[in-house]
C-alpha cells in the first residue's frame, strides 16, 4: 500500500476545484468570483438556503405575505442540507434548517386554515407529519386543520392513529393540550347543536 501523502491530496483537490470551476464556466453559469487565493459567491447570487429561512421567518414571526401563502414551496427534500456530509458542523446545521422548515410549515398550515383554504391547510401539516410523524406540534397542526374545516370524523381518525403511534412507539400517551383540542371541539358542537335546537324549539 503506498504511504500516504498529504501533498498529492492538496494537488488532487486543487486540480478537482479547477476543474469544476472551468466547468461552471464553460456552462455560462457565472456565480463565483475566484483569484489565486481565494473563492467567493457572487454578491447577488439566490442561495435556496436563504430563500427558505427568509420565507420561514416570516410566516413563524407573523409577517406572511399573500405570495409566501401562494403555494407550498418547501417539501421534506428540502431538509435534507448537504446530503451525505456527516461533518459535525453539517449535522448541526441540517437539524437547524430542518427544525426551521417543520415550524415553518406548522405556521403556513394554521394561516392558510385561518384564511380559509382548508386543503392546502392540511396538505401543509401533512408535509410536516410525513417529514417528523412523532412531532405532536405537526400532528396539533394537522388536527386543527381538519377542525377548522369541520371534518370531526377526519381530526378524530388522525388523532387515534398518532396516539397508536407514539403508545407504540414511545410508551406514552399524547400529551394534554392535544387531546383536548378534540374534547374542547366537542363541547363546542355539542352547546351549539343545544343552542340552535332550544331556538327551534321556541321559534
Amino acid at each position: 500500500m503506498p504511504a500516504f501523502d498529504p501533498a498529492a491530496v492538496e494537488r488532487d483537490a486543487a486540480g478537482n476545484l479547477r476543474s469544476a470551476l472551468w466547468r461552471l464556466k464553460a456552462a455560462g453559469i457565472d456565480l463565483l468570483d475566484s483569484d489565486k487565493c481565494s473563492l467567493a459567491v457572487r454578491e447577488h447570487t439566490v442561495v435556496d438556503l436563504y430563500v427558505l429561512y427568509g420565507w420561514a421567518g416570516r410566516l413563524i414571526g407573523g409577517t406572511a405575505t399573500g405570495q409566501d401563502l401562494s403555494v407550498l414551496k418547501w417539501r421534506t427534500d428540502a431538509l435534507d442540507l448537504l446530503p451525505g456530509w456527516y461533518d459535525d458542523w453539517v449535522l448541526l446545521e441540517r437539524e437547524r434548517v430542518r427544525q426551521r422548515l417543520l415550524h415553518a410549515l406548522e405556521a403556513l398550515s394554521r394561516e392558510l386554515a385561518r384564511v380559509g383554504r382548508h386543503a392546502e391547510a392540511v396538505e401543509s401539516a401533512l408535509v410536516a407529519v410525513s417529514a417528523e410523524p412523532l412531532r405532536e406540534s405537526a400532528q396539533r397542526a394537522l388536527i386543527e386543520a381538519h377542525l377548522a374545516e369541520g371534518n370531526l370524523i377526519e381530526a378524530m381518525r388522525t388523532y387515534d392513529t398518532y396516539r397508536d403511534l407514539v403508545k407504540r412507539e414511545l410508551g406514552v400517551e399524547p400529551g394534554y393540550e392535544l387531546s383536548g383540542l378534540i374534547r374542547n371541539f366537542c363541547r363546542s358542537a355539542t352547546r351549539t347543536r343545544e343552542v340552535v335546537a332550544a331556538r327551534v324549539r321556541h321559534a
